[in-house]
C-alpha cells in the first residue's frame, strides 16, 4: 500500500503488521472473551489497532476518516470486494455491534488512562465553573454596585477558565480519538463522562447494540 512502508509500524503497541502468530501481537487482553469467531479474530483484533494504536501511523498518513477505516480494513487483511468481508467491515466501520465499542475501549483505555483521568477531572472543574457562573447570575439582583463590579470580575476570569479548559479537552479528545465523533461519544459512555457538554459534539447515529457471530 503506497502510504507506507515496513518500518512505519515498528513501534506500535499491538504488533499485527504481517503477523503469523495472534499470541505474539498483545491483543490477547483486548479481545478477551469478545464475541468474535476465530476464523475473524485476527483481521478485527488488527483493524482496531490500525486504527486506534497511539503509535500506529495509519491516522496520521490518512485524515479522512472513510478513507482511514478503508485502509485500515486492508492492511488488516480484509478483502472489501468480497461481499461477505464487505458486509463485516460495514458492521465494524458503523460500530453497530457493542462488542466492537468495547474492543475499542479497552484498546484506548491501556493506552490512554492517564488522559481519561485528566478528562474526567477537566470536566469536573469545568461543571463547577458552569455552577459559579449560574450563582453568580441568580445573586446578581440582590448586589450592591461593588459586588456587581467584583462578581463582573469573576466571570470574566470563569469565562477563560472554561476556555482554556474546552480547548484542552479538545485536544486530549483529538489525541485519543482521531477526529471519529462517533466513537468519541461511544467510549465516552462506556468511561461515563460526557464530552458533549464542552465540545458541543453532533450526536451519534443510533445504532442497536446488537451481538454479532460469523
Amino acid at each position: 500500500m503506497g502510504y507506507f512502508k515496513d518500518g512505519d509500524f515498528r513501534y506500535m503497541r499491538y504488533k499485527v503488521y504481517r503477523a503469523k502468530d495472534y499470541g505474539a501481537t498483545g491483543l490477547d487482553t483486548v479481545m478477551a472473551m469478545r464475541r468474535i469467531t476465530q476464523r475473524n479474530r485476527m483481521k478485527v483484533g488488527a483493524y482496531f489497532a490500525y486504527m486506534y494504536d497511539a503509535n500506529s501511523p495509519v491516522p496520521r498518513r490518512v485524515q479522512d476518516l472513510k478513507e482511514r477505516k478503508a485502509v485500515a480494513a486492508k492492511l488488516a487483511g480484509f478483502d472489501l470486494t468480497q461481499a461477505e468481508e464487505y458486509n463485516l467491515v460495514s458492521q465494524i466501520f458503523g460500530l453497530s455491534a457493542e462488542v466492537y465499542v468495547d474492543i475499542a475501549t479497552e484498546m484506548l483505555r491501556a493506552q490512554h488512562n492517564r488522559d481519561f483521568s485528566r478528562i474526567s477531572a477537566l470536566e469536573k472543574f469545568f461543571d463547577e465553573c458552569v455552577e459559579k457562573m449560574f450563582a453568580i447570575v441568580e445573586e446578581g439582583d440582590k448586589m450592591d454596585a461593588k459586588k456587581v463590579l467584583d462578581a463582573m470580575t469573576v466571570k470574566d476570569g470563569l469565562r477563560k477558565y472554561m476556555k482554556a479548559t474546552s480547548e484542552e479537552l479538545e485536544g486530549l479528545y483529538a489525541k485519543i480519538y482521531g477526529g471519529d465523533k462517533q466513537l468519541e461519544e461511544l467510549v465516552g459512555q462506556k468511561m461515563s463522562y460526557s464530552p458533549e457538554l464542552v465540545a458541543g459534539l453532533t450526536e451519534a447515529e443510533d445504532y442497536d447494540a446488537k451481538e454479532f457471530e460469523w
